[in-house]
């Protein structure tokens, strides 16, 4: 699979790579070109939007950034999506045993979305909302023995700079 660039031609938007879509049971890993089955979710779990990443960057613990994509729709394994970043959960976490680190979720909308049009910045979403993506996290990360803790939410113009200062180029 050739991966897209980050950016798209109107720079504000970024292309995703979902891994795992949205209801999914299964957590999908893309590893060499190829989307391998990394785990089962634990029991009574699933993936409430889509989740994908960005290519050509590297987060904290080493593995490209994260984005969690309020679709309409569930989409596939390996769909890029274009999107608009609404903004960035900054998060730390740690595996038993190990030390912390930072594994940042963002939170993108697909400029095709409908049910979404209207959200403009992780505010938009409103406290509700906002608790439960957190919740989900804290709860998926807790099932798995691993500690997950909220650092701060940055708005969408800290989010894209947050990217540009994590892209690695080409691999």
């Amino acid at each position: 699979m050739n991966l897209p660039e980050v950016f798209t031609e109107e720079k504000s938007n970024v292309n995703v790579v979902i891994e795992t879509p949205q209801g999914s049971c299964i957590k999908y890993k893309y590893e060499k070109g190829n989307f391998k089955l990394h785990k089962y979710m634990p029991t009574g779990t699933c993936f409430p939007y889509d989740f994908g990443f960005l290519p050509y960057t590297t987060g904290g613990e080493g593995d490209p950034l994260d984005v969690l994509v309020l679709n309409d729709f569930p989409s596939t394994v390996g769909c890029i999506i274009e999107c608009r970043i609404i903004g960035v959960l900054m998060v730390k976490q740690k595996d038993k045993g190990k030390k912390f680190n930072r594994n940042d979720r963002f939170i993108a909308i697909p400029v095709t979305s409908h049910r979404y049009a209207d959200i403009n910045s992780i505010q938009d979403l409103g406290p509700t909302f906002l608790k439960d993506i957190i919740n989900f996290f804290t709860h998926y990360n807790a099932m798995q023995e691993r500690e997950f803790k909220l650092l701060a939410v940055k708005n969408s113009d800290e989010a894209i700079t947050m990217i540009q200062d994590n892209l690695t180029g080409m691999k």
